[in-house]
């Protein structure tokens, strides 16, 4: 069957029968020969023919009657499912429970077959065959970055110990393999109390204008998570939020935020998984190419994600929609409009301070076509963004903001935070997005940077919104 044709053909994922084990074989040496051979670790195709067929083809009916056993075995420890496209089986997966350790096993798609999916469909069957209550373990050739990769999507990370492979390859070699684990998921509301019990030691932290109670924690175990605790009706429901929203990004396997370790019974306080200097993550403004491509990498893997439409509750309540437009009230507001120029000819931004025309800033920025078909952040800084170079990544926090939005909106949003920072944004990245997102966002921070901050906030976050709105200004007038 030719790879085109897999496109017209539905995809089942079934529980395999006896008949099946030939197909499955079929699976495994192909997906073999295509996948491991490896002039760095001295891996020849001959090297695998031989690991999976054997010299003279001894191996393959051997193979055909041990998967066979397999899957007729009923004894809970193991399982065998197949996926077709129409009568053609085109993957596998094989969970099972090896020395009281549950492990993934195997799970293959043919070559021709991959990308579209059908190894996601089989890693959901191989996991919730599995369940959630107790650590699952992998398996993986060092040298597939595709298949790291993949397994990491699904909340994998490794553990840092190295394992042989079981089955000899000829010639003395065999392939260097890595173990991943996915942790056990335990209930949230069960982990709380003993967290709440050391509160009273909550190391404060900095960054960021939520009254929320926030701070690292170090439980008994020596561990230490991040807390935020709802202080106030506001802050609690905000916390109900960013609760919802952790628990929806993990149903999704989004790699790039904390894992919820504990919430209380009602949501409005909760712990995560702490991200610390110490570790080496840095939430400065220290931006580089490197940090801001896997920001990027991170906001488009958020866009790609396809909500329910229960999950999409979570994300309706806006924080920023066409209704924001804060060039209108600066337009009807010669005291607000007195205040923005004060404050812009006090950071010398004077050039800006003259050239505003409200009447016309206000009727552009109504006219922009707000979007809300993607799932969007909208407040991703350098301290909602934790950065790692030794491994590449990035951790999103701070989750109040997300909602279904406009995309545009979001970058413009994201970008102007590091032009201002200081780091030099491509322009190549400026000229994909809508100049007028710039100038809508503009509008939104010198209307924020105008109004007298509330009781008990602080005036460093108008003079952030000042910055931003000047910076935003700037890119967008740059682009016309």
């Amino acid at each position: 069957m030719a790879k085109q044709e897999y496109n017209n053909q539905p995809i089942t994922i079934e529980q395999a029968v006896p008949a099946d084990a030939e197909a499955v074989c079929n699976v495994l040496r192909q997906t073999w020969l295509d996948t491991y051979p490896n002039e760095e670790a001295g891996i020849t195709r001959e090297d695998i023919q031989r690991r999976v067929e054997g010299e003279h083809g001894e191996r393959i009916p051997q193979n055909i009657e041990r998967w066979r056993d397999r899957i007729e075995t009923k004894d809970g420890t193991t399982a065998v499912y197949v996926a077709r496209a129409g009568d053609k089986i085109i993957g596998m997966t094989a969970p099972g429970i090896i020395n009281d350790q549950r492990r993934i096993g195997a799970i293959y798609v043919l070559p021709e077959a991959q990308g579209k999916g059908v190894g996601s469909q089989l890693m959901q069957k191989a996991l919730t065959w599995h369940g959630s209550k107790e650590d699952i373990f992998l398996a993986v050739a060092s040298y597939n970055q595709n298949a790291i990769d993949f397994y990491k999507r699904f909340g994998f990370v490794p553990t840092g110990k190295p394992i042989e492979d079981e089955g000899d390859v000829f010639n003395g070699k065999q392939i260097p393999e890595i173990e991943m684990v996915l942790k056990a998921v335990h209930s949230p509301n069960e982990d709380w109390q003993a967290i709440e019990q050391q509160l009273p030691n909550l190391k404060n932290v900095e960054g960021g204008f939520s009254q929320a109670q926030r701070g690292l924690v170090a439980l008994p175990d020596g561990k230490e998570v991040f807390v935020k605790v709802g202080t106030a009706e506001n802050t609690r429901m905000w916390a109900r939020k960013e609760v919802a929203v952790y628990k929806a990004l993990e149903d999704h396997h989004f790699e790039h935020s904390p894992r919820l370790i504990a919430a209380s019974a009602d949501g409005s306080a909760f712990a995560l998984e702490a991200f610390t200097t110490e570790d080496g993550w840095d939430w400065q403004d220290n931006w580089s190419t490197e940090r801001l491509t896997a920001t990027l990498k991170a906001m488009n893997d958020l866009a790609a994600i396809e909500l329910s439409d229960t999950e999409r509750t979570i994300f309706t309540k806006s924080s920023i929609s066409q209704d924001e437009n804060g060039w209108q009230p600066l337009l009807k507001s010669s005291e607000m409009q007195e205040i923005l120029r004060h404050k812009l000819h006090g950071v010398g931004a004077d050039d800006i301070a003259q050239s505003i025309d409200f009447t016309s800033d206000a009727d552009k920025a109504s006219k922009y076509d707000f979007a809300d078909d993607t799932l969007v952040h909208y407040d991703l800084r350098a301290d909602n963004c934790a950065w790692n170079s030794d491994i590449g990544q990035v951790r999103l926090i701070d989750w109040n903001w997300a909602q279904l939005g406009d995309r545009d909106i979001d970058l413009a949003a994201t970008l102007t935070h590091i032009q201002k920072s200081g780091f030099d944004v491509p322009a190549e990245l400026i000229e994909k997005i809508d100049p007028d997102a710039f100038h809508w966002m503009a509008g939104f921070w010198l209307n924020a940077a105008a109004t007298p901050i509330w009781e008990g906030g602080s005036e460093s976050l108008r003079d952030l919104q000042l910055l931003s709105g000047i910076t935003a200004l700037r890119l967008a007038k740059g682009k016309q």
